[in-house]
């Protein structure tokens, strides 16, 4: 399989302008449990575990090649703008703040990929079902004195997910899982809410101003309620 095997005529346009700033190598692996993309090599690696073309999945690895080079903040800009001491610690606990990059990232990717004539189904994306049980023991460890640390990034991380769902079809579960979460803790969640909201609804991809906000908002909390 050649990159070539990767483009049709939905994604051409973006190869074509990506392709005349840099320079790809597609690299297949075993051991890769998805495709994922590497921005810091040159020639711009793209790795897959499948020997098939996936145009969908090409196009999103592109896509994040795209909004890079446009001024997306990267997920190290994410973690030199953190400035909280008790939020460091809790973004930082099982790579909070990658994923969050992450899913911010897919938030500014899905309008271009559904405008190049794409399945909303077919976007890869950390798509979280808040199971009974999972909410059941969210609910639990949030009401107990231990593992305060480990809940707060559990509770932070399903959250952000479920904000960045972009699936239509999954909007009604979404906003039902939500709205759990929502009464588990509503100062935590409000914060949540604002940050994402300021996001989609923003301009440009200057993701390290409004996650600093949010930093900063979060350790408020954090200090407040004496969580560490």
């Amino acid at each position: 399989m050649t990159l070539e095997d990767n483009i049709n005529i939905q994604n051409i346009e973006l190869w074509n302008e990506l392709n005349s700033k840099f320079d790809f190598k597609l690299i297949y692996s075993k051991d890769e449990i998805s495709w994922r993309v590497n921005t810091e090599r040159d020639p711009i690696e793209i790795y897959t575990s499948s020997k098939t073309p996936n145009i969908p999945s090409f196009t999103h690895e592109l896509l994040h090649v795209y909004i890079e080079s446009n001024g997306m903040s990267s997920d190290r800009d994410i973690l030199n703008s953190m400035y909280g001491a008790d939020s460091f610690q809790i973004l930082t606990n099982n790579d909070l703040f990658a994923r969050i990059h992450n899913y911010c990232s897919h938030t500014k990717m899905f309008p271009y990929f559904i405008k190049m004539g794409f399945k909303e189904c077919d976007f890869i994306a950390d798509r979280i079902k808040l199971s009974f049980i999972s909410y059941y023991i969210l609910k639990i460890m949030l009401k107990s004195k231990k593992s305060k640390e480990t809940v707060i990034t559990d509770f932070i991380g399903h959250t952000m997910a479920l904000f960045n769902d972009n699936e239509t079809a999954n909007k009604k579960a979404t906003t039902r899982s939500l709205n759990k979460l929502k009464k588990l803790n509503p100062p935590l969640f409000k914060i949540i809410e604002d940050f994402n909201i300021e996001w989609r609804n923003s301009e440009n991809l200057n993701l390290s101003y409004y996650f600093k906000i949010f930093d900063n908002n979060l350790n408020d909390w954090l200090v407040e309620n004496k969580i560490l």
